[in-house]
């Protein structure tokens, strides 16, 4: 059941040193063909599974399931069979696990897996046992009854002893010490506290869970949660035996210090301006530290301290960056390693509802402040395309849209250029590359709509005396909508027709984009006169709190990421060919409510929460990733001392590997370019 290791035949000593170089075929070699396993391997949490919650879904969604029950006598709870989530009892033996949900229930009449994982199953014996058993102990019981079990004398069986002599060997305990027969129970225990690993998780935000959960399924990890929001930091660790809770302020530099000279990885989720300070205090006590956000001139600067002090400080290993940097330099390494050359590299990323959930006329919506959204055509933008420099001035974002082509012929998509591309020529070591482009997705009219929005001048972020909390009373949308458009002068009822002028005499798309917009702002309530504005200081921050609440996620929606790349490469015969790479992921309906939209949580996890796919695709790369440092300073595998971002192959395949584990997986096709 375990997959050759990296140098491709498999080895049994090798496997015990080094199981972090070996991956479970279980799932293609047996569980297909398995009506019933009966599992007695003894696993721990260095070791792969011989078969994840992710794969039995897998297994399932392809309709090669044969599975009807699991007896699983090792009881490693989320052990070698990750969906047996916990033990069962002699007095309820069994329960069933979903494999379309991966949740557990005891209705014997639905659909799943029975599972039986009595952990003490050995007690239950037949009756002849327990007589021919009851029969020897009887004698042993006034002995027993009749002895100081506090006398240190002979009390572990030795000489003096008034124990029975069939009982003297399996006394474990005297006056509140461990005999000498058993005193190898505490070497035991000391070793095990010393073997784990210890990582400290800054911040309760929404990838945290996937995070802690994560790290939290290896017996041999210890996770604390660093937050100065108590009851969230109380709330993630909540669950996990190995985990536990702190109260951490990242701008106390002291108490800061303290702990992260207590643990051996930390993983910085807290906002992007506290990361270089952190990573300070991890280099001046040789802890390694992982991040989702990307690298800042800050950061970067710490390059030499870092590779001195023997420390890995790994950046932008979320989706975006993160996961995108992983799928494309393994298609470009693939390319050059076959004598071909990229030629033109496009990439787009986005967080969107689902399908189904894109129902407002702007197919988006919020689980947390529209602002970032909104501001985002305030970016300025710089691109490659044949050859050529491109740039987007500020506030010109949302006018250079591309319609964006995917494998699934049911997404109508377009792309927003993101920042500025052109470094990323030189960090995935194609400099020569004609065409370079990063971008943002989202559904087709997004664009549009937004630009009107922003000429409309909705969003504003200069103050408005009107949008004070101290303004004398609140005001409505309409009323705010005329008074930006006509001056102080005009009237709520004027607000539909002065949108109206200023649109057909500004847009080139006619008479249908501005009914488009009319449409969305009559739907969002902005001619409504009973709908007042929020006294939140500027039109941009009211109509962020207008969105929040009309654009929300409602109870049951998915959200949904996509990321794309479509890669030109021209083979070493000179001909050219088109490589595409693609990765949906969703999140799960069936446990997925609006409260979990909110707080991100996973598909999955022990406790059986939902994850937003967001939350599931930034949070589970940081996870993965501190894990992979945790074993490698095992096996001198991942460790690289330095400042670094995921584009080296011993990075990136085993991330992607262990992605493809939990279900996140990118569909890879090649097409030719005639």
């Amino acid at each position: 059941g375990v997959g050759a290791g990296a140098g491709g035949e498999f080895s049994f000593q090798d496997y015990l040193a080094h199981p972090e170089r070996y991956r479970s075929n279980f799932h293609e070699k047996v569980a297909p063909y398995a009506s019933a396993i009966m599992n007695c391997i003894y696993w721990e949490s260095r070791f792969p599974r011989l078969l994840t919650t992710a794969q039995l879904q897998h297994l399932h969604v392809k309709r090669n399931l044969r599975l009807l029950a699991l007896g699983d006598v090792s009881a490693d709870v989320a052990g070698s069979f990750e969906f047996m989530d916990r033990c069962t009892h002699i007095d309820d033996p069994f329960f069933l696990v979903d494999p379309a949900t991966a949740r557990s229930h005891h209705d014997m009449n639905g659909e799943g897996v029975l599972v039986c994982s009595v952990d003490n199953l050995p007690a239950e014996l037949p009756r002849e046992s327990s007589t021919h058993f009851g029969r020897g102990l009887v004698p042993l019981i006034r002995g027993l009854a009749f002895s100081d079990g506090t006398a240190a004398k002979g009390a572990d069986g030795g000489e003096g002893s008034d124990l029975p002599a069939a009982v003297q060997p399996a006394v474990i305990t005297s006056q509140g010490r461990l005999t000498p027969r058993f005193a190898y129970i505490a070497d035991l225990r000391r070793s095990a506290a010393e073997g784990k690993k210890k990582v400290l998780v800054l911040g309760s935000g929404f990838v945290a869970k996937p995070v802690v959960d994560y790290l939290c399924r290896a017996g041999d990890v210890r996770v604390t949660v660093g937050s100065n929001m108590g009851e969230e930091a109380r709330r993630l660790a909540a669950g996990h035996p190995n985990a536990a809770h702190a109260d951490l302020s990242v701008t106390d530099r002291a108490q800061m210090a303290a702990a992260v000279a207590a643990h051996d990885v930390v993983v910085s989720l807290v906002p992007a301006p506290f990361h270089a300070g952190i990573a300070e205090l991890c280099i001046e006590h040789g802890k390694h530290m992982v991040t989702a956000s990307y690298v800042s001139p800050e950061m970067r600067a710490l390059e030499g301290r870092a590779r001195a002090a023997g420390v890995m400080i790994l950046n932008e290993i979320g989706l975006d960056p993160g996961i995108d940097h992983c799928s494309a330099m393994k298609i470009i390494d693939e390319v050059k390693a076959s004598g071909g050359r990229v030629r033109s590299f496009v990439s787009y990323c986005g967080g969107l509802p689902a399908p189904e959930a894109s129902d407002n006329p702007l197919g988006y919506k919020f689980s947390w402040s529209p602002r970032g959204v909104l501001t985002a055509g305030l970016n300025a933008a710089v691109f490659r395309r044949d050859g050529r420099r491109h740039s987007v001035a500020s506030g010109e974002l949302f006018d250079n849209v591309q319609l964006v082509d995917v494998p699934y012929a049911g997404f109508a998509l377009e792309g927003l250029p993101n920042r500025d591309s052109i470094p990323y020529a030189d960090l995935y070591g194609i400099p020569d590359v004609d065409t370079m482009y990063r971008g943002t997705l989202r559904y087709r009219g997004f664009s549009a709509l937004m630009t009107h929005l922003t000429r409309i001048g909705l969003f504003d972020p200069s103050p408005a005396d009107a949008l004070s909390s101290a303004a004398a009373a609140r005001v409505s949308w309409p009323q705010l909508v005329a008074a930006k458009l006509g001056g102080a002068g005009a009237e709520a009822g004027d607000a539909r027709r002065l949108v109206h002028s200023l649109l057909s005499s500004s847009s080139s798309s006619g008479e249908e984009g501005v009914a488009s917009v009319l449409r969305f702002m009559e739907w969002l309530g902005l001619f409504d006169p009973a709908r007042a504005a929020a006294p939140a200081g500027s039109y941009l921050d009211s109509i962020c709190a207008l969105m929040s609440e009309r654009m929300a996620y409602a109870p049951g929606e998915r959200d949904m990421v996509l990321l794309h790349h479509d890669i030109v490469v021209e083979r070493k015969d000179g001909g050219r060919e088109r490589r595409l790479s693609t990765l949906v992921d969703y999140a799960d309906t069936t446990s997925h409510v609006l409260p979990a939209m909110r707080q991100h949580r996973v598909v999955g996890n022990s406790a059986g929460d939902g994850y937003s796919a967001m939350a599931r695709t930034v949070g589970l790369p940081a996870a993965i990733a501190t894990e992979m440092i945790l074993r490698g300073s095992e096996s001198s595998g991942v460790v690289r001392p330095g400042v670094h971002v995921p584009v080296a192959q011993d990075i990136y395949d085993p991330l992607l590997a262990k992605l493809a584990d939990e279900g996140v997986a990118f569909k890879e096709t090649t097409e030719p370019i005639f």
